[in-house]
């Protein structure tokens, strides 16, 4: 599987450090779902760095929220064993339910006026999973409630949130 590209709908991206040049991808299965472990090597004379896409193919039921809450836990530890960098890592998942209302009108005079129908069914359910974390564990971790649109200003809230636990860490902690 070296050198396979990772096509899933639902997944979450855990990564530190910048990367320049990539050079393999070796599959690690881990407890808590499996992890991609990519080597990069940099240029600078820190040596090797490690990015992780942990991959978390589950459906979003309430059993599917608890894997990804354990799934997010388990990266700090993994984090600590590789010493990797203390620079702040994010995992996100950015989505959400909506009923698509737009439709094309049916042929006829231009002059006649349409009423927007809607398409059958929802668009899929999906939620946001956002967990900020560092090298000793989990600063923030939060779920959209189910059925809340996501916009920029309930974005700009869950980052206001998170940096008032990173402010509360001390003033010599990491900033976003």
């Amino acid at each position: 599987m070296v050198g396979m590209r990772i096509q899933s709908r639902q997944w979450s991206i855990a990564a530190a450090g910048r990367f320049r040049s990539t050079a393999n991808y070796v599959w690690k299965n881990a407890s808590l779902g499996h992890s991609l472990c990519q080597h990069c090597r940099s240029s600078a004379s820190v040596g090797k760095s490690t990015k992780v896409v942990t991959v978390c193919d589950d459906d979003f039921t309430e059993r599917g929220l608890q894997r990804r809450t354990e799934v997010a836990t388990e990266l700090p530890s993994y984090r600590r064993i590789n010493n990797w960098m203390k620079s702040i890592f994010t995992v996100d998942k950015k989505s959400c339910l909506y009923v698509n209302i737009k439709r094309s009108p049916p042929w006829g005079d231009k002059y006649e006026q349409h009423e927007p129908q809607s398409k059958a069914g929802h668009h899929p359910l999906m939620v946001m999973i956002s967990a900020w974390c560092d090298c000793k564990g989990i600063i923030h971790c939060e779920v959209l409630p189910r059925y809340v649109a996501f916009t920029v200003d309930l974005y700009c809230q869950g980052l206001d949130r998170t940096t008032a636990k990173i402010a509360g860490k001390g003033p010599n902690y990491a900033t976003i």
